[in-house]
């Protein structure tokens, strides 16, 4: 029996219905795809506009179709781009990964069973486009499938281009894709990229990463020291790089309070190579983490610009500020640009914005009649000459080595093998680093998607509490509850680090040795911050 092909439904908006402006906050469309290209495209949702109501020229009936106004992912950096790892997924590949996460075909396989037959839709590849500003619509029948979906997540969909005019009829036509299916949304979109890879393929990595994992922690603790200057510049890089890679693992949930927030304050950064040391960092978190943010923060930058986002009445569009990220997208301010000066009243409201999102994890969106709050997953690290003017989780003083001494290990061989190269394009594989960029990455990748299965046994939690209570009453101040909850939070980041999914007290006690040399005087003042938002 044939399969009788669907035809695409011509619609136009019906006015009496109200529909939306949509003609000033979308860009020109004009050479990103013929009009009627079967189209795949992932962005970030920038806008939720208003329902459009239509009627169904083939029935009469008015239906109605929610649109969403999505922008290029922000902050995603190039190598985890969908596009560059697009050779790497085959269609087998594809096949093979939903047999999988089908019940019943599984079950008709191990069965011996014949699975139905599906007849293959005709072929229609469809082309990857990227426009500026894109409008994806959702008719009816795919709406539930973008049910769920939030300002600030990342969809990937599969769509008809359409180049339609503006509502007004003024200006360049504007992309319009007309969603056919949802491909992926939400926390499945966000995934470490290297976590897409072929059922046996990835098996077998990660068998890999799993006998390799000790030696690829230490290859990582050694690149995040290397970035930070090494043992030649600062006596606690390693330290450092501990804490620092606890807060690149770290991710945060409201459920219904928030859990799991570490953001990282690492101080001393000064002299005349700290633009270059900051440059190293962000360039070394640039090439491990998919989705990276630098902002400055500077007396004069606070000042002129806003930072949050806020209404426009006048083009009907949501201007977004730099802050305005997908999830897990992690934030490096540079505070070592701000000087002593007065702020004014923009630059009162971006202090305010940016101590919500470290310390809260949400942000205000100004309306102006009105303010709607939302919730992030942004992990913030801040690096400064002194303490953050910011409440960060974790303030780390970077010890500096004496300049003598700085030198007379700068010129031994072992340091000059060791010592980061100037530029990040340099890290793709490193002599004294003993790896390549792609080693660090999959190791990420398995402590990021596969450690998330995390317990604590009964036996470890009984005995975390009688310590607890033993520390409460030798010191009532400083072990309060939020001092707590930012242990367990770090020792699971921690295991997670490990490969670990069960709290050992080896671990724990591991953190508190952690915690020892950080508290030693000069090297780190540790700050608990609230924990519910």
């Amino acid at each position: 029996m044939q399969q009788q092909q669907q035809q695409p439904m011509t619609c136009q908006p019906c006015p009496a219905a109200g529909g939306v402006k949509r003609s000033s906050c979308l860009a020109s469309s004009s050479g990103e795809g013929p009009a009627g290209q079967p189209v795949r495209y992932r962005g970030q949702v920038r806008d939720m506009l208003n329902p459009e109501y239509y009627r169904d020229e083939a029935t009469g009936a008015m239906r109605e179709r929610k649109p969403l106004l999505c922008v290029p992912v922000e902050g995603e950096n190039q190598w985890a781009s969908p596009a560059s790892t697009a050779a790497t997924h085959t269609d087998d590949d594809v096949n093979q990964k939903r047999r999988r996460l089908d019940p019943t075909a599984a079950g008709a396989a191990a069965a011996g069973a014949a699975l139905p037959f599906q007849p293959a839709p005709p072929p229609a590849p469809h082309v990857d486009v990227s426009p500026p500003t894109c409008l994806l619509v959702f008719p009816e029948e795919v709406a539930a499938a973008g049910q769920g979906l939030r300002l600030n997540d990342v969809v990937s969909v599969l769509g008809e281009l359409r180049h339609e005019p503006p509502a007004d009829g003024a200006g360049a036509p504007v992309a319009v894709i007309h969603v056919t299916r949802v491909l992926e949304k939400g926390r499945a979109a966000l995934a470490y990229p290297s976590a897409h890879q072929a059922g046996s393929q990835q098996q077998a990595e990660t068998q890999q990463q799993l006998g390799d994992l000790p030696a690829s922690r230490g290859h990582m603790i050694r690149a995040l020291a290397s970035s930070l200057g090494g043992d030649q510049a600062f006596a606690n890089s390693t330290l450092a790089a501990e804490y620092l890679l606890l807060h690149l693992l770290s991710h945060c949930t409201h459920d219904p309070v928030l859990v799991g927030k570490h953001c990282l304050n690492l101080s001393g950064i000064a002299g005349e190579g700290h633009s270059q040391a900051v440059a190293q960092v962000e360039g070394l978190l640039r090439l491990l983490m998919p989705r990276t943010r630098m902002v400055p923060v500077s007396l004069r930058g606070l000042n002129e610009k806003p930072m949050w986002p806020r209404k426009c009445y006048v083009t009907d569009a949501l201007v977004g500020g730099p802050l305005l990220l997908s999830g897990r997208t992690h934030l490096v301010l540079d505070e070592t640009q701000l000087g002593e000066g007065q702020l004014n009243a923009c630059g009162v409201h971006n202090f305010q914005c940016l101590r919500q999102l470290v310390q809260f994890q949400t942000m205000e969106i100004d309306y102006q009649y009105y303010k709607l709050p939302i919730r992030c997953d942004v992990p913030a690290l801040v690096l400064s000459h002194t303490k953050s003017i910011l409440p960060c989780d974790t303030h780390l003083r970077l010890s500096q080595v004496p300049a003598a001494m700085a030198a007379a290990a700068a010129a031994s061989p072992h340091a000059q093998q060791q010592q980061p190269p100037p530029s990040s394009t340099g890290w793709g594989l490193e002599p004294g680093l003993g790896c390549s960029l792609e080693t660090l990455r999959g190791y990420l990748s398995f402590c990021l998607n596969h450690c998330t299965d995390y317990c604590i046994p009964q036996e470890v939690g009984a005995k975390l509490q009688e310590d607890f209570v033993q520390r409460r009453q030798k010191d009532p101040t400083h072990c309060t509850a939020d001092w707590f909850h930012r242990q367990l939070t770090l020792a699971r980041l921690l295991c997670q680090s490990h490969g670990e999914k069960k709290l050992s007290l080896e671990r724990w006690h591991q953190l508190q040795h952690m915690e020892a040399l950080a508290n030693q005087p000069g090297a780190v003042t540790i700050t608990p911050t609230t924990a519910a938002a």
